[in-house]
């Protein structure tokens, strides 16, 4: 979206359309992750995927809310 707004005059409706899309699109890849994923699997890998996973989204959280706070708060 950024190299064609950069080399093209795209129309505001159509921007915003295209960024909607966007939006579907990740949406519905996201579920089809969620859906593919079998709980069996889930508990024959035991807790050890899940806490490097659950620390790697604490720490993107934390991070964010700390950026968030001394770059646009400010």
């Amino acid at each position: 979206m950024i190299v064609a707004q950069s080399f093209l005059a795209i129309p505001e409706t159509a921007r915003t359309q295209l960024i909607d899309l966007d939006t579907v699109l990740l949406s519905s890849a996201m579920f089809a992750l969620g859906v593919a994923t079998r709980w069996q699997q889930m508990k024959q890998a035991g807790t050890k995927p899940l806490l490097p996973a659950a620390t790697l989204f604490a720490g993107l959280v934390c991070g964010g809310w700390i950026l968030t706070r001394l770059l646009v708060l400010n």
